[in-house]
């Protein structure tokens, strides 16, 4: 259910795009937390909602430069 919400109020999107804003893992502290959590909700998305899964794996290959 709240998936459902998330994928449709289009919350992910609006994080993906801050993981792809960020060409470079940020210096700030606070940056790189808010980085960490933007990939921990990432996962836990695709871990527990198969429409978001198949949405995600073409973005998938452009956040690997963090990893």
């Amino acid at each position: 259910m709240k998936q459902e919400i998330i994928y449709s109020s289009n919350l992910y999107k609006k994080v993906l795009n801050y993981i792809f804003n960020c060409a470079e893992i940020p210096e700030e502290a606070l940056a790189v937390k808010l980085l960490h959590m933007c990939y921990f909700f990432i996962v836990a998305l695709i871990e527990n909602f198969n429409q978001i899964k198949a949405e995600m794996q073409w973005n998938i290959p452009k956040m690997i430069h963090h990893i």
